[in-house]
C-alpha cells in the first residue's frame, strides 16, 4: 500500500477511523467513520446489502445543471494497479474514454434495464468493479451492494442473498462459480427465478458445468480483458452463440469499439485456427503505466492494423480462433498465472521472498493440491 501511494503520487487517501496513523508521511487522510462496532463488520442494524440508485441518464442535460470543467476522453479516470514481472506492481492509467466504452458495451451486451438488481461485488482494488458499477447505473438499473466478505462466506449463503436481494445478474469469478455449479449439483437445488443472467471471468470454465448450466435456461456471459484494456476486451455469450460440442466457453468476440488481433512474434496475424498472441487494441485500451515508459513501450506497440498513431497492448495471453469466428483462451507465454481468477507473476512473490537478509535465492511455482 505505501508503493501504490507513494507510486501514483496520491495527495490523499480516505481510511477507516483509526487507521490513519498507519498511512505513509506526506499523504493527508480523511477518515471515514463507518459506524461499525466490534463484530459488526457493516455497521449497526445493518443485515442486509446496501442499494445505490441512478435515474435515467439524461443526454440532453442543460448547461446550468452541468459541474466542472469538461474531461477529455483521454485524461486519466483512475489508476489500476496490476502485478508486474519486476516485483513492483505496475499502475495502469484507465482512461474516461475507456471507462464510458466498457460501460456503454457491457450495458448493452447484458441487456441492462431500469427493472434489473445487479450484485456487486468485486473489491474496488479489482478492475472487475468498474464493469459491475458503472454499466446497472448508467441504465437506471438498482446496484446492490453486498461486498464478497459478508456475500461469499459459503455457497449456500450467496445463493440465499441472491434470493433474498432479487438479483437479475452478477459477475463473479470463474473458480467461484465452479464452486456454486458443484453446490447446485450436490444439492438439486435451482437458481433464483429472479436471475436473468450470470457473468463469468478469470479463467477457463469446466466443460461439464457448462454443459449443466446451459440446462438452467439462464444465459453465462464468458468475459475476457486485462486491466490494460478497461477490464475486458470480449464477451462469449451463450444466448447469441451456438454451443460447442465439447462444452468449450471461449472467451468470444471483442466488445463495441474495440479490436482483437492473434499475432505471431513478427506481429503478422495468424492463420484460423493457428496459435498466436492476443493483441487489443481500440477505444478500451489505457494510456499506459504510470511512471514506467520503459514498461509502457514494450507492452504497448505501435498498431500496424489500425489508424496512425494508434497501439495495441501485448496481453501476453495465447488464443486461436474457432471454426464460428469466436476466440479461445489457451495460456500464457510466459511465467504469469491466474490463480482463483486473479493474474499473479510468480518473479513479484520471488522478488518478495528475496527481500529478506536470509534468503539468497527464490523460485515460486503452482502445483495442484
Amino acid at each position: 500500500l505505501a508503493h501504490l501511494l507513494a507510486d501514483s503520487g496520491a495527495e490523499v487517501a480516505v481510511v477507516e477511523r483509526g487507521l490513519a496513523g498507519k498511512v505513509p508521511g506526506g499523504v493527508g487522510t480523511v477518515e471515514l467513520d463507518r459506524g461499525r462496532t466490534d463484530g459488526d463488520e457493516d455497521g449497526p442494524g445493518r443485515t442486509g446489502p446496501v442499494e445505490a440508485h441512478a435515474g435515467p441518464v439524461e443526454a440532453h442535460a442543460a448547461p446550468a445543471r452541468r459541474h466542472g470543467a469538461e474531461v477529455p476522453p483521454d485524461a486519466v479516470a483512475c489508476v489500476y494497479y496490476t502485478s508486474g514481472s519486476t516485483g513492483s506492481p505496475k499502475g495502469v492509467l484507465v482512461t474516461h474514454r475507456g471507462l464510458l466504452n466498457l460501460a456503454s458495451a457491457a450495458a448493452e451486451e447484458f441487456g441492462l434495464g431500469p427493472d434489473d438488481r445487479f450484485l456487486q461485488l468485486a473489491s474496488i482494488g479489482f478492475s472487475a468493479a468498474l464493469e459491475e458499477i458503472f454499466p446497472p447505473l448508467l441504465c437506471g438499473a438498482t446496484l446492490v451492494l453486498a461486498g464478497y466478505r459478508r456475500a461469499l462466506p459459503t455457497v449456500d449463503h450467496f445463493l440465499g442473498l441472491l434470493r433474498d436481494a432479487r438479483i437479475t445478474g452478477f459477475e463473479i469469478t470463474t473458480a467461484y462459480w465452479h464452486q456454486v455449479m458443484d453446490e447446485l449439483t450436490a444439492t438439486g437445488a435451482k437458481p433464483p427465478d429472479t436471475l436473468r443472467f450470470v457473468v463469468v471471468g478469470g479463467d477457463r470454465a469446466r466443460a461439464e458445468h457448462v454443459v449443466a448450466w446451459r440446462a438452467t435456461g439462464i444465459p453465462l456471459i464468458n468475459v475476457y480483458g486485462p486491466t490494460e484494456a478497461t477490464a475486458t476486451a470480449s464477451y462469449h455469450h451463450t444466448a447469441k452463440e451456438a454451443p460447442h460440442p465439447d462444452g468449450l466457453l471461449p472467451i468470444g468476440r471483442a466488445i463495441a469499439r474495440t479490436r482483437m488481433h492473434l499475432l505471431d512474434p513478427g506481429m503478422r496475424p495468424v492463420a484460423p485456427g493457428e496459435v498466436g498472441e492476443i493483441h487489443v487494441g481500440g477505444a478500451s485500451l489505457a494510456r499506459g503505466y504510470h511512471g514506467a515508459p520503459a514498461q509502457t513501450a514494450r507492452a504497448f506497440l505501435p498498431d500496424p492494423f489500425g489508424a496512425p498513431g494508434g497501439r495495441l497492448y501485448r496481453t501476453g495471453d495465447l488464443g486461436r480462433e474457432l471454426p464460428d469466428g469466436t476466440l479461445e483462451f489457451l495460456g500464457r507465454r510466459d511465467n504469469q498465472i491466474k490463480l482463483r481468477g486473479v493474474r499473479v507473476e510468480p518473479a513479484e512473490v520471488e522478488a518478495a521472498l528475496q527481500s529478506h537478509p536470509d534468503v539468497r535465492q527464490a523460485l515460486v511455482s503452482v502445483t495442484a493440491d
